[in-house]
């Protein structure tokens, strides 16, 4: 299986996993108390009316936004967008605890704006797979909308 792949089923399980937590943390569920030989009894019920695809559109959608969001923020950083916040950043942290230029290595401790646009830029990883992802969990999203609107008639 290529890289590629195994990026987007990665991201797609993380999002999964999202949807799955705000589908329970959106669960539509009532509780039942019931009188059963003088003893009452509590237990939880679904809540009638309320579809699945209702609460399941919900969790693809945040799902989706999440991986979407990060996935373009990536994509962002990829081509250079926060290399100034981050070179500053980094260069007034060590500017000013001296004791961290001890772990960095010797051709990155007085490197320049240049010099370090150009090292990041080697190491960067491409972010099409969290946009894939996120796409397809926004299609999900979509598609339990869809059901339910068309259920809803």
């Amino acid at each position: 299986m290529s890289e590629r792949k195994k990026g987007i089923i990665t991201f797609l399980v993380i999002g999964m996993v999202v949807a799955l937590v705000t589908v329970l943390t959106k669960w539509p569920i009532q509780t039942v108390t019931e009188t059963v030989d003088g003893v009452e009894k509590t237990h939880y019920a679904w809540t009638p009316g309320v579809p699945i695809s209702f609460v399941l559109c919900d969790g693809f959608f945040v799902a989706g936004v999440l991986v979407l969001g990060m996935g373009v923020l990536k994509f962002c950083r990829n081509k250079g967008t926060f290399d100034i916040i981050s070179y500053g950043v980094s260069t007034a942290l060590y500017t000013a605890i001296p004791v961290l230029n001890l772990r960095r290595p010797q051709e990155q401790q007085n490197e320049d704006f240049y010099a370090y646009t150009q090292r990041k830029q080697e190491e960067r990883k491409p972010a099409g797979e969290m946009l894939i992802a996120g796409a397809i969990l926004l299609g999900l999203a979509v598609l339990m909308l869809a059901i339910y609107l068309i259920g809803e008639k």
